[in-house]
C-alpha cells in the first residue's frame, strides 16, 4: 500500500519544516511526498532542498496562484493508491500512515477515510482533540447525515481518497477560488462508494483565528463570492446526476445551502443585503430541511429575513 501526500506551500508561511521533518519520521515507509512551491520564492527551495536526498520526496516549482492550483498541480504526479493533502503548516504524528494503512487493511477497497485532528496553536502546543463519531464501511446516504454533525467535515487534510477514485469521478479542487475545500470534499462524500470514520487523531492541526483578521475585509468577500461559485457548480453537478438518491441530495442540498448562508456573515454589516440579493435568486431558504420545531423555526426565520438572520448569527460569532 503506497501513499501520495501533496503539500502545497503558501509562499507567505515559511513553516514547512516541521511538517517535512514530521513525514521523514513516519514509521510506514511506503510513500511519497510531492511539495508544490512558488517558484519567485528562493527562501523556500533552499529550506525544501535537503529533503530531497530522500527519494521519496520529490519538489516541483510553479508560479503560486492558490492551493487549489498547486494541489491539482501535484495530483498529476501522484502514483500512490492513497493520496492525501496537508497543509505546510501542519504536521503529523509518527505513526500517522501506519494508522491509516491499518484502517485500509480492515477496509478493503474503502474509498474515503477520515480521521481526527488534533488542534495545536501556531507554537505546536494543543488545544484540544476533536471526538466525531467513528464508523466503518457506510454508504454515502448512511455517513453524510452523520459527518455533517462532525466539527470539521470540508478540510481535506483530514482525509485519504483512494486515488483510483479520484481519477474515476475527476475530482478536482476549483482552480483560483478560496476555501476550496468547500467544493471537493462535500463531492467526494457524495460520491464515494463506502466511507469510513476514525477515532484516531493523527493530525496537528494549526487553529488559525483567520475570522477575526478576515471579517469584513476584501479579502472575506472575496471568500464569500468564491463559495457562492462552489455552491452553484456543486449544486448543479448532484442535481443532474441521476444516479445519487433523492434522500441523499435533499441532505446534501441542505447542508451546502446553510453553509453558505451562514458564510455571509464573513461580510460587512452594508454587504450583506446584496449577497442576500443573491441568495434569494438561488432560492437557497428552500433547500433547508425543517424536520424538527428548531430547524422550522431556523427555516422560517432565513425566509422572512435572511438580512437580519445573518447579521443576527455574526453578532453571535464576535
Amino acid at each position: 500500500m503506497k501513499f501520495s501526500i501533496i503539500v502545497a506551500v503558501n509562499p507567505k508561511r515559511q513553516s514547512i519544516g516541521k511538517l517535512l521533518d514530521s513525514l521523514k519520521k513516519q514509521s510506514y515507509s511506503n510513500y511519497e511526498v510531492i511539495v508544490i512551491t512558488d517558484d519567485q520564492t528562493p527562501s523556500l527551495v533552499q529550506m525544501i532542498t535537503p529533503y530531497l536526498t530522500d527519494i521519496r520526496f520529490r519538489m516541483f516549482q510553479k508560479a503560486y496562484r492558490g492551493v487549489a492550483s498547486a494541489r491539482n498541480f501535484g495530483m498529476q504526479y501522484i502514483s500512490g493508491d492513497y493520496t492525501l493533502f496537508i497543509d505546510d503548516d501542519d504536521y503529523v504524528d509518527e505513526d500517522f500512515l501506519e494508522s491509516i494503512e491499518d484502517a485500509i487493511q480492515d477496509n478493503l477497497g474503502i474509498d474515503v477515510i477520515k480521521f481526527q485532528p488534533k488542534l495545536v496553536d501556531e507554537n505546536g502546543t494543543l488545544i484540544r482533540r476533536v471526538f466525531d463519531t467513528a464508523f466503518s464501511r457506510l454508504s454515502p446516504e448512511e455517513a453524510f447525515p452523520i459527518l455533517i454533525q462532525g466539527e470539521y467535515i470540508e478540510p481535506a487534510v483530514l482525509y485519504a481518497f483512494k486515488t483510483e477514485f479520484l481519477k474515476q469521478k475527476q475530482l478536482l479542487f476549483q482552480d483560483g477560488k478560496s476555501e476550496c475545500d468547500f467544493s471537493f470534499v462535500p463531492l467526494a462524500l457524495v460520491y464515494a462508494n463506502k466511507i469510513v470514520s476514525l477515532t484516531y487523531a493523527g493530525m496537528n492541526f494549526t487553529k488559525r483565528n483567520r475570522r477575526k483578521f478576515v471579517t469584513g475585509s476584501k479579502e472575506a468577500t472575496r471568500i464569500v463570492y468564491d463559495t457562492l461559485f462552489q455552491y452553484d457548480y456543486m449544486m448543479k453537478k448532484v442535481m443532474e446526476d441521476s444516479n445519487l438518491s433523492l434522500f441523499l441530495k435533499k441532505k446534501f442540498f441542505d447542508y451546502l445551502s446553510y453553509s453558505v448562508i451562514l458564510k455571509g456573515t464573513l461580510l460587512p454589516d452594508d454587504d450583506i443585503a446584496g449577497y442576500t440579493i443573491e441568495l434569494n435568486k438561488r432560492e437557497v431558504a428552500n433547500y433547508l430541511i425543517a424536520n424538527t420545531i428548531s430547524k422550522m423555526i431556523t427555516k422560517f426565520s432565513i425566509k422572512k429575513d435572511m438580512d437580519s438572520y445573518i447579521k443576527k448569527c455574526k453578532s453571535k460569532m464576535k
